[in-house]
């Protein structure tokens, strides 16, 4: 498994990292999309496919998502790939070979198409797993997201909130899909650093699944009486089982 950046063009893969669990391969990666034509582009089909002997049964992967790049600009997108075995049924001497296909539109209305080849193994050591996928604050809570799932149909991130309309401040929270329950808690300090509110959930083993991403999520959110009179930078400290993950900001205005 390449541990450089794999680039064609308009994007590169970088930071791939594998894990191992008991029945399951997954590797980790960021995913960065660049408009080259100067006019922007919006993005609204994915098709992702396998090839290779030992995947020649997988059918094509469809979903509509809503991909937006600035002209000139890029898109970070976290990333994963997950293989599931059967028990007993694990082997180290397979390569996985995904190609996705982008396609929409520039700024300009002409068609675009963005290939992607990338190629998975298990050679590599894996790295140590992690609970916290990953944290973004969303402008509308997620519940449910619709199927199929693929980290480039998840929510887009966002960092600046307008309270003349906003109702809630939403942080999207995905946990790894591990085998017992996830302690989230959230610390929502205003601007002046006061505490605002405390939230606290557990993320169950039968929790609420994000499909083929193979993670769990929960929103937290602000209402809100809590930030309308309160701009400025808004930072929201993070704990998984009690160990802290991080720390996000937003910016109310």
């Amino acid at each position: 498994m390449p541990t450089a950046t794999m680039a064609g063009q308009g994007w590169e893969v970088k930071d791939l990292t594998l894990q191992v669990y008991s029945d399951q391969f997954k590797w980790r990666y960021l995913l960065r999309l660049r408009d080259a034509s100067g006019r922007g582009l919006h993005l609204t089909s994915l098709t992702q496919s396998f090839s290779g002997i030992d995947f020649r049964d997988f059918h094509p992967q469809l979903a509509t998502i809503d991909l937006r790049i600035e002209p000139n600009g890029t898109l970070d997108i976290p990333c994963w790939q997950a293989l599931f075995f059967r028990p007993g049924a694990h082997q180290r001497n397979f390569v996985l070979p995904v190609r996705k296909t982008f396609s929409g539109q520039d700024g300009g209305g002409q068609p675009v198409l963005i290939t992607l080849d990338l190629s998975f193994d298990p050679v590599d050591p894996p790295r140590r797993t992690t609970r916290l996928e990953f944290a973004r604050f969303t402008d509308r809570e997620i519940s449910r997201i619709p199927q199929p799932h693929y980290c480039e149909t998840m929510p887009a991130g966002i960092n600046v909130v307008d309270r003349s309309n906003a109702k809630s401040i939403h942080l999207l929270i995905g946990t790894d899909l591990v085998p017992y329950n996830v302690g989230l808690r959230t610390r929502w300090l205003s601007p002046s650093g006061d505490e605002v509110k405390v939230i606290d959930t557990i993320v169950g083993t039968a929790g609420t699944y994000s499909g083929l991403t193979l993670i769990r999520h929960q929103t937290h959110s602000l209402p809100r009486e809590l930030f309308a009179e309160r701009p400025g930078l808004w930072r929201v400290e993070l704990f998984v089982d009690g160990h802290p993950e991080g720390v996000y900001q937003i910016r109310v205005m």
